[in-house]
């Protein structure tokens, strides 16, 4: 046993005078470093990316040599990336001044759909407000580097292209701007609410169907006294006030440009032939009954190339700069003496055990085709 332990520790300082502790650089770039630590830091990340971002059995299995060779090279390669970039931004001087982060912010905008979307950065959890400064900030160094070398450009022919594989994002359907009072006097609805209420599951079925009646009856008294009262004039307040729909209430009833899809049958129905700047009967909907207030109508169209040219050209540009930024780097790196010093992470290098493999592999299948 003690031996064991002896030749344990002893393996160990070997390794450390071997400069293969995590400190040890694994890959340099010119004066910067990747220690190993940092490399397994960012390794462990990637895979977790990897593994739930692409479905390929082929990448996901760890047995795979080949494919655990490959992640590894790529993951060197990116870090390698981001440490050549920082080294062109301060030897170009770039630093981006307002007017680069603001044409950096729009294109994010266009490329995620709004300025929404933005805030999660193409991600299901929202961004910090530090890290969505981030994003606009690196975006910016990347276009100003590309805009330098003459590259950050786009043909015409890009442009039309997407357009014709995209164009079901520039057919707009027919849409409405309108107020609204809802009131629930549907029963299941009623009921719907008041199920989600009851959490303890406290209310018996025959004292369920007596509040059910109870408040379908109630609200159909607010009805007739709103279907009374209600103008153009004091229809925000009545809606502050009677609505019971609470994305809508508390802004006067106002719910914006909404696209017929996202809207009940009945109701476009009915705002489809309702005048503009009027107010409608009462609408039974499977909502409820609603009081619209239709303010305007857009019917369906489809927006040309030439109006979506500009934001086509942000969203294609923005997607082309990773590989304009490769395209780059591939360019300068000659110039930045990389040095693998872990050379598994050479991406020339492939194990001889899996290079053996392959052979024989491919033997035996030559030998099946025969």
């Amino acid at each position: 046993m003690k031996l064991i332990k002896l030749l344990f520790m002893l393996f160990c300082s070997a390794l450390l005078l071997c400069g293969c502790g995590m400190n040890s650089p694994v890959v340099s770039v010119g004066d910067a470093k990747i220690t190993r630590k940092e490399f397994n830091l960012a390794f462990l990340e990637y895979k977790k990316f990897i593994f739930m971002n692409i479905r390929t059995k082929f990448l996901k299995n760890e047995n795979n040599k080949y494919a655990y060779y490959k992640l590894r090279q790529r993951n060197a390669y990116y870090m390698i990336k981001a440490l050549v970039l920082e080294d062109e931004y301060k030897t170009k001087n770039i630093k981006p001044t307002q007017e680069d982060l603001d044409r950096s912010k729009n294109r994010l905008i266009k490329f995620f759909g709004s300025e929404e979307k933005l805030l999660y950065g193409g991600t299901d959890k929202k961004l910090s407000e530090d890290e969505v400064k981030t994003l606009i900030y690196n975006s910016a160094k990347e276009e100003m580097l590309l805009r330098q070398a003459g590259m950050f450009k786009v043909s015409s022919s890009e442009i039309a292209e997407y357009y014709k594989k995209n164009i079901y994002n520039y057919k707009i359907p027919t849409s409405f701007e309108y107020s609204h009072i809802l009131i629930k006097t549907n029963p299941s609805e009623i009921k719907k609410r008041l199920i989600e209420a009851d959490k303890k599951n406290k209310i018996a079925p025959l004292e369920m169907d007596r509040l059910i009646r109870e408040e379908a009856n109630k609200n159909k008294k607010i009805l007739k006294e709103v279907e009374g009262k209600v103008t153009k004039e004091n229809f925000s307040q009545m809606a502050k006030k009677y609505s019971q729909d609470k994305k809508t209430a508390s802004n006067g009833g106002y719910a914006g440009w909404v696209k017929e899809q996202d809207l009940t049958e009945i109701f476009v129905t009915h705002a489809n032939k309702q005048m503009l700047d009027t107010i409608s009967e009462p609408i039974n909907t499977a909502l409820g009954t609603q009081i619209i207030y239709l303010k305007d109508r857009k019917p369906a169209h489809t927006i040309s190339l030439d109006e979506a040219k500009g934001d086509i050209e942000l969203i294609v540009l923005h997607n082309k700069i990773p590989l304009l930024l490769d395209e780059y780097i591939e360019k300068v790196k000659s110039s930045k003496k990389i040095k693998y010093h872990d050379r598994t992470l050479n991406p020339d290098y492939i194990p001889l055990s899996i290079r053996v493999t392959n052979l024989f592999s491919k033997n035996k299948s030559d030998k099946k085709g025969k």
